[in-house]
């Protein structure tokens, strides 16, 4: 058996079920659950998956988490306990041969794909890297839709978006800055608008701002023309800004995986992806595929 760890916000959780596809892809019989556990009492809105992209996988029990892990769900009871009994086990040998993390969320490992399948394994990480997924890239794309929107406010954006030569602009500012995770500076923003207007020059651009923080998009901003931060899609509703970013033509993207993910499915064959070249903090790599420009 093999249980592969689900948790962070939607952008980490779709890094992890698309993990968790290609390992069912490359071992079809291979029994496989999900530890969505570690969604529980979490900072952001629980397990979306199912919800949003009506995904279903078989789940683990708390035992058989247990039973493989050292990685345990703050929500679960008696926490403090096991984690203080952990912790000291950890210090001593390390973790749990069952139990294989992933140091650096964003660096591809390729031995989570060549374990000994006769033995039981807890998976714990974000694998966020497209190589976790390379091959299997429609099949992806395919598994998460989303919804049609039906409230009357998002509709309008979205008609607005598909008739425009628009720009999703995503900035990423309440949480990280919670956390100390060094934030985009404004420079990148200007530089990749530039970068675009550079390349689309015949066409009349509009920019569409996704963000946590409108008061600064705002202020900020307000000398660009033909830019509009979009508002009101908080909390549960919180997934269709990144509906809304990927139906723009073009993408200004933040170091974060809710904004990668718009970007990837942005189905423009045409599309510009500027990122910044700025890693989430602590981490190697950057969210992004090859071909997007880094800056």
């Amino acid at each position: 058996m093999i249980i592969i760890s689900i948790g962070g916000g939607l952008g980490n959780q779709m890094f992890e079920y698309a993990f968790y596809s290609m390992f069912k892809y490359l071992y079809p019989d291979a029994e496989v659950k999900l530890d969505i556990m570690h969604t529980l009492g979490d900072n952001h809105n629980g397990y979306e998956l199912e919800k949003i992209f009506g995904v279903q996988a078989e789940e683990c029990t708390e035992e058989e988490l247990k039973g493989l892990s050292d990685i345990y769900p703050v929500d679960g009871p008696h926490y403090k306990y096991h984690h203080f009994l952990e912790r000291i086990r950890y210090r001593i040998f390390g973790h749990k041969a069952t139990c294989i993390v992933q140091e650096d969320f964003t660096v591809y490992e390729d031995r989570f794909f060549h374990l000994d399948m006769s033995k039981s394994y807890y998976l714990y990480g974000v694998f966020a890297n497209c190589q976790y997924f390379a091959g299997i890239e429609d099949r992806i794309r395919e598994i998460y839709k989303f919804p049609q929107i039906t409230d009357d406010s998002n509709k309008c954006w979205e008609n607005e978006i598909r008739s425009s030569e628009s720009v999703g602009i995503h900035i990423r500012h309440g949480d990280y800055t919670a956390w100390g995770v060094e934030l985009v500076p404004e420079k990148f923003y200007r530089k990749a608008i530039h970068y675009i207007q550079e390349r689309i020059s015949n066409r009349e651009l509009k920019y569409f701002v996704f963000t946590d923080d409108p008061h600064f998009a705002n202020e900020t901003y307000s000398d660009i023309v033909n830019l509009k931060v979009v508002e009101g899609n908080t909390g549960n509703n919180s997934y269709i800004d990144m509906q809304l970013m990927s139906m723009c033509k073009h993408n200004i993207i933040a170091n974060s995986t809710f904004g990668f993910w718009s970007a990837y499915l942005n189905s423009n064959v045409s599309k510009i992806i500027v990122v910044p070249d700025l890693p989430y903090t602590g981490c190697q790599n950057l969210f992004a595929c090859d071909e997007w420009i880094r800056m």
